[in-house]
This record gives C-alpha cells, sequence and structure tokens, in this order.
C-alpha cells in the first residue's frame, strides 16, 4: 500500500512538474508576444515621431515661403503706387503742356 501511495505521489509530482514547464513555456510565450507588440508600439511612435518632424520642418519651409511672398507683394505693391504715381504726373504735365500749347 506505501508503494502504491508513493508511485501515485511520483505520479503527481510528475503531472506538477509538467503543469510548471507548460506554465513557464505559456510564460516565455506570454512575454515573447509582448516584447513584439512593445516593439511594434515603438516603431510606431519612432515612425510618428519622425512623421510629426518632418510636417514639422515643412510647416517651417511653407511659412518662410509665405514670408518671402509677402514681402515681394509688399515690394510690388509699392513699386506699382510709384510707377502710377509716375503715370499721373506725366498725365498732369502733358494736360499742362497741351494747355499752354492752346
Amino acid at each position: 500500500e506505501l508503494r502504491a501511495d508513493r508511485e501515485h505521489l511520483l505520479r503527481k509530482l510528475e503531472y506538477k512538474e509538467e503543469d510548471v514547464r507548460e506554465h513557464k513555456r505559456h510564460a516565455a510565450s506570454a512575454r515573447a508576444a509582448g516584447d513584439r507588440q512593445r516593439q511594434g508600439k515603438e516603431g510606431l511612435a519612432a515612425s510618428t515621431r519622425d512623421k510629426v518632424h518632418e510636417w514639422i520642418s515643412m510647416k517651417r519651409a511653407l511659412e518662410a515661403q509665405v514670408s518671402l511672398l509677402q514681402q515681394g507683394q509688399r515690394a510690388a505693391t509699392s513699386e506699382l503706387a510709384a510707377a502710377q504715381r509716375a503715370t499721373a504726373d506725366a498725365r498732369l504735365e502733358a494736360d499742362f503742356s497741351r494747355r499752354r500749347l492752346a
């Protein structure tokens, strides 16, 4: 009877050891899956950071272009006003000359 109890306990121990090994395999698999997921998230975060920096750089470049275009527009507007004044002056002189000749 002691032998039967001993064999029963040995079998029970083997089952428990197998359960422990299975648990370790499952834990290792879960850790690996967690690591893969974390790496995926880190990769996505890095990619997103890179995109954000790229978009910020593009935004700054576009803002610089807008500034240059606005400066050019102001200069062109100033030149146009000067040309309009010169044209008005030339018309006045022409009118004055016509009246004097008439």
